[in-house]
């Protein structure tokens, strides 16, 4: 279950001024983190393809929304859409029930369709973003449970070590890239979650090109030769 996005809050404390961690970690410092949000900065951008992203086709049929680059439809847009029986019955039904609503009288003046983008010179955008609500806020009995998981399996290090902290190892996007392409600047790994990581997960993000730069902010910037 995703918890955090882009803003959290944390702070670095010496291994030896805390007590009960987890013998299993030999690290001089940790980190305690702690996210800010309530809400999610989503980019979906599979959600073009009616049905697919089922998780935001059920939240953009919710009410206050928060959204950016996707098209205002009316009422005759909806109409459109439902007389095409075979592309409509792709969508999940909560998005079948927003485009129903939107033909009934006193329904709303404008609604958005997750297939939707914003159209910019006549071109789909393909910056589609919207807040989505933090879902262990909307679901807290999901979150409870798998953080009981967390403690009962921990359980065989209480009474011996008194573990009760849980741990992981942070693992982030090695660098950041470019942020424009004509430019001659490497690559830096400058940004702060950067601690550890396994030398194999490390070449994999080499491979894929994995970056912590958002294309979102600069436009897209080529693979690594």
């Amino acid at each position: 279950m995703q918890t955090e996005d882009d803003i959290s809050a944390s702070v670095v404390v010496p291994a030896s001024a805390l007590k009960h961690l987890n013998p299993e970690y030999a690290n001089p410092s940790v980190k305690f983190v702690c996210n800010t949000e309530s809400r999610l900065f989503q980019r979906p951008d599979e959600a073009i393809h009616r049905g697919y992203d089922q998780q935001t086709e059920k939240d953009l049929s919710e009410p206050d929304n928060f959204l950016s680059n996707f098209q205002p439809l009316t009422a005759c847009d909806a109409r459109e859409l439902v007389e095409d029986s075979i592309g409509f019955a792709t969508y999940t039904e909560p998005m079948q029930h927003l485009i129903l609503d939107a033909l009934k009288k006193g329904g709303p003046r404008y609604f958005v369709s997750s297939a939707h983008p914003r159209m910019v010179d006549g071109q789909p955008s393909k910056n589609p973003r919207y807040l989505q609500k933090r879902p262990d806020l909307v679901h807290p009995p999901r979150c409870l449970c798998g953080r009981n998981g967390n403690a009962f399996a921990a359980t065989h290090f209480i009474g011996r070590h008194r573990f009760t902290r849980r741990s992981m190892w942070s693992c982030r996007a090695a660098g950041i890239t470019r942020p424009d392409p004509t430019a001659h600047i490497r690559s830096l790994a400058v940004f702060n979650p950067v601690h550890y990581m396994e030398l194999a997960e490390l070449f994999m993000e080499f491979i894929s090109s994995m970056t912590g730069k958002s294309p979102s902010t600069t436009g897209p910037v080529p693979k690594a030769r």
